[in-house]
Order: structure tokens, then sequence, then C-alpha cells
């Protein structure tokens, strides 16, 4: 048998294209058109419909040990209740090994995020790291290098109704997919007008 043909690489989204009711029936990627009944899309393609609603603080961190606290565990989700930090936002930190093959054998990977909630003038990501997720950082001390960022986290300003585009938020900062699978819902809802079945049943 001969290897399946590999998908072909994706491609930019160069317009997105609204009938004269103004309604998004479709896109195009160069000389290339797309026709739809509505248009689905993440905020990086639709930068005038989307506001900043608050700022999030990731960090990756490469280590050759297991995360401190956990009973060397290889793989394992730690949640730590803002509560306890005098925070309002959770503290979620994820850890994976070389079982997983995403690095080699001796190493673990740590992903930390938390919502910021102090200001941001003024400081680098680092500094704005060490405030916000400093209790939880010294899970993965020392760490062989770190991977820092602040980003925006964007929400769509209209639901999209009526032009018939719908936009997604930005990934929140919890390290589960609930958020995720509420944000499926909400699209589901905003573009059918019901819950999806899978969801009711919960």
């Amino acid at each position: 048998h001969r290897p399946p043909t590999p998908p072909p690489p994706p491609r930019s989204m160069d317009e997105v294209l609204y009938d004269g009711g103004g309604g998004a029936c479709g896109v195009r990627c160069g000389e290339e058109k797309a026709f739809a009944r509505c248009v689905i899309g993440d905020p990086s393609y639709f930068p005038a419909k989307v506001k900043t609603s608050h700022h999030i603080v990731r960090v990756l961190a490469l280590m050759k040990h297991p995360l401190h606290g956990t009973e060397d565990k290889g793989s394992c989700q730690v949640i730590v209740p803002g509560r306890e930090l005098g925070r309002e936002h959770d503290v979620y930190v994820l850890a994976v090994d070389g079982a997983h093959e995403v690095c080699p054998k001796d190493m673990h990977i740590a992903a930390l995020s938390t919502v910021v909630e102090g200001p941001l003038d003024g400081l680098n990501v680092k500094q704005i790291a060490d405030r916000e997720l400093g209790s939880a950082l010294a899970m993965v001390h020392p760490a062989e290098r770190y991977f820092i960022e602040v980003v925006p986290c964007l929400e769509p300003t209209s639901n999209g109704f009526v032009e018939r585009t719908f936009v997604t938020s930005s990934y929140d900062a919890s390290s589960h997919v609930e958020g995720a699978v509420d944000e499926v819902a909400s699209i589901y809802y905003r573009i059918t007008g019901s819950w999806p079945e899978v969801l009711l049943r919960r």
C-alpha cells in the first residue's frame, strides 16, 4: 500500500466575503474563494471585532526533575486556588515528562498560567511572572530554561448574529479543556439557537 497523501499546507485567509446584506458568506485565499452560510474564526482573523478583556501570563519550564511536592509524579495537573494565594484567580500548573514523547526521557516540562491581576506598565515579562506566579514557580525551580509570555485575552464585541461572523475568545488561563468546551458550546448556541445535546446530558 502506498502511504496516504499528506494534506496540503495551511493557507492564510486574505478576506472575509460579505453579501449585499452585510452578512458573511465565505472567505478568499489568494485567487480562490470558498462560500458558506457563516464564518467562524479566532480573534487573530478579526481584530476589528474583538476587545481585550484582560491579560494572561504563561511560563513554560524545561526541568530535569518532577514538580516539587507531587511525590515525583511524571505527569500531573495542579490547580492552586486563588484564595490560598490572596488572589482572585486560580493558578494552573501542568507537568509532563519523557513518557509522553514530548521531551527527552530525562527531562520534564511544566506549564504555568494565570490571569494577570496587577499592572503591566514598566515591567518585563519575568517581573510579571514572578509577581503573579511566584508561589507556583517554586514548584519548578531550578529549571534548565524558561519561556515566558504575557498575552491579551481577546473576546468578541458582539454575538456575530447580524453579520454571520462568529468570533471565538482567546484561550483562557486554565490548563484543562473545560473553557474550550464552553467556547465551542457558545459558538454552537450563537449559530443554531440551541445548546449541543451532549452538554445537556452532562
